[in-house]
């Protein structure tokens, strides 16, 4: 497939995802609510330890966080693809519907996302190294995990399958029926990333404009924009997910998405 075709089959896919989103508005809800808990979270864990602890204070206070908001965040990934799902099949749903479906399998999701955390820390550690070639595994074995991981959440609440057989089960799904070809032709999360990048031009355009009152306002303005934004993608990546994992499991189309969107987004060896 080449560059204007996965540009097309991309497009199609925030088009159609963006259709759903559209319909459940309140999808947008659990994103919103996980970043307001961690972000207090992170006032009531770090920055008292910041303002009266000692680097080995703040070293363990941030590994506390780190490990706590992954919990936070796998909770309400599973909630939003939980009320998605229930989208994608022709029901409407609330955000006590996801949020009921996650507590259900909260011990399960705990568990996934410490395992995730604690691979993603000893990736990171590793990255950060000074052995170049230790850097590249790294990355090498940390996009294989993504990949390999991918519906490790849906396979926990929609299966009912434990942390590490839910694991092996997204793994299973993902060789069976893409084999390495699923598609690596777009990532909703890079929209965010597009849009980090415009948003640090504008401002630095208004600084060097030298107006601070300019600068202020459109600092402001970014940063409103980057979390609406935020939203959206992540609301947008959850529905891409489980509409990929609803077509992997049950083989007919996710209602609201095209045939056109499975063609191109499941690319066969």
């Amino acid at each position: 497939m080449g560059f204007f075709s996965r540009l097309t089959a991309s497009i199609q896919l925030i088009k159609e995802s963006w259709d759903i989103l559209k319909k459940d508005k309140e999808l947008l809800l659990y994103p919103l609510v996980s970043g307001i808990i961690i972000i207090m979270l992170f006032f009531a864990m770090i920055v008292p330890v910041i303002l009266t602890a000692g680097a080995s204070g703040i070293f363990w206070a941030f590994i506390g966080f780190y490990f706590i908001a992954s919990i936070i965040g796998v909770f309400f990934t599973a909630s939003l693809m939980a009320s998605a799902n229930m989208r994608l099949n022709g029901k409407d749903s609330r955000f006590s519907n996801g949020i009921g479906i996650a507590l259900k399998n909260l011990p399960q999701l705990i568990i996934w996302a410490l395992i995730n955390a604690t691979i993603g820390l000893i990736l990171r550690s590793i990255a950060e190294g000074d052995n170049l070639i230790a850097k590249i595994i790294s990355y090498v074995i940390a996009f294989a995990w993504s990949f390999l991981t991918l519906f490790t959440i849906p396979v926990i609440i929609f299966e009912k399958k434990n942390s590490l057989s839910a694991i092996k089960r997204s793994g299973e799904i993902f060789k069976k029926t893409w084999g390495e070809s699923v598609i690596g032709q777009f990532s909703i999360g890079s929209l965010f990333v597009l849009g980090v990048l415009a948003g640090i031009i504008l401002v630095l355009l208004a600084l060097f404009t030298g107006i601070f009152a300019l600068f202020i306002i459109m600092l402001i303005l970014v940063v409103i924009g980057l979390i609406i934004l935020y939203l959206i993608t992540s609301a947008l990546d959850g529905i891409y997910i489980t509409a990929l994992y609803n077509y992997a499991t049950k083989k007919k189309l996710p209602k609201g998405f095209s045939r056109d969107f499975i063609k191109s987004a499941f690319l066969r060896k």
